[in-house]
């Protein structure tokens, strides 16, 4: 459902969230990893995902936002606003 998700918008990460706030993100390399394997149907996001996230802002300059990234070793920023 995930992948097919991703597929369908265009993306390869989605947040996961708990009580309206994100808790972690899940790559479409994190779900290719496991897709297939005979654990994987019993498998939930929140068993995969990664919880070391970079938040930034809507707001900030990308040239920052694009440091940090490169700073933190990150593909992918949540984008709160």
């Amino acid at each position: 459902e995930a992948i097919a998700l991703m597929k369908m918008n265009e993306i390869r990460h989605l947040p996961v969230t708990e009580n309206d706030q994100v808790v972690g993100i899940v790559s479409e390399r994190d779900l290719v990893a496991h897709f297939g394997k005979f654990w994987s149907s019993r498998l939930c996001m929140k068993d995969i995902m990664n919880t070391s996230l970079l938040s930034v802002y809507a707001h900030e300059n990308l040239g920052v936002v694009a440091f940090k990234l490169s700073r933190e070793k990150k593909g992918s920023a949540v984008v709160l606003d």
